[in-house]
């Protein structure tokens, strides 16, 4: 899916959403990404910027006080088989005081950089997280609020308590 926002006018020019053929695996991601670019009139455009949000089981949260740039391979590895072909990104955070780490494929990436050389790269929770961390900010509410992102596949669920990140999960499911 995705939209094109006229940032002057401040006004959504396109809402799209696009259906992979198949059923995506790591082997078919780019060739299904490379005929959706390549058959869709918008998305052969140059844009002033580009926010890409990659949904990925594969990520971690790590906490402002003990991240180090250098080691997100070694923080991912603790939670997560980073494969040859994969490449961690990460978000920081700011109202989290977290930065999400999370695995994409490198072809993708490059293509998807070589196409669209503003991209920034995003994992689908960190949106997630940081609205919900600024909805319940002001809050006077003192029992947390559980928020879950239900998609066909899978789930996202958000534990906060007045702007505090108590909790966030990915969850697969079938029926």
């Amino acid at each position: 899916a995705y939209t094109i926002v006229d940032s002057i006018r401040k006004q959504y020019v396109v809402l799209a959403f696009k259906k992979f053929k198949e059923k995506i695996t790591s082997g078919n991601l780019l060739k299904n990404i490379k005929e959706i670019v390549k058959d869709d009139v918008y998305l052969n455009k140059n844009y002033k910027s580009v926010n890409l949000i990659y949904t990925t089981p594969k990520f971690t949260l790590i906490p402002f006080e003990f991240f180090d740039k250098k080691k997100l391979k070694e923080y991912f590895k603790f939670n997560h088989f980073l494969l040859d072909f994969e490449e961690v990104h990460f978000n920081k955070l700011q109202n989290a005081e977290v930065y999400n780490l999370f695995a994409i494929p490198s072809e993708t990436t490059i293509y998807l950089v070589n196409q669209f050389p503003e991209i920034r790269f995003y994992h689908q929770g960190s949106p997630i997280i940081l609205n919900y961390i600024t909805k319940t900010k002001e809050s006077k509410q003192d029992i947390p609020n559980v928020i879950v992102n239900i998609t066909e596949n899978n789930f996202d669920m958000v534990v906060v308590k007045k702007g505090k990140l108590l909790f966030y999960n990915y969850f697969e499911y079938r029926t």
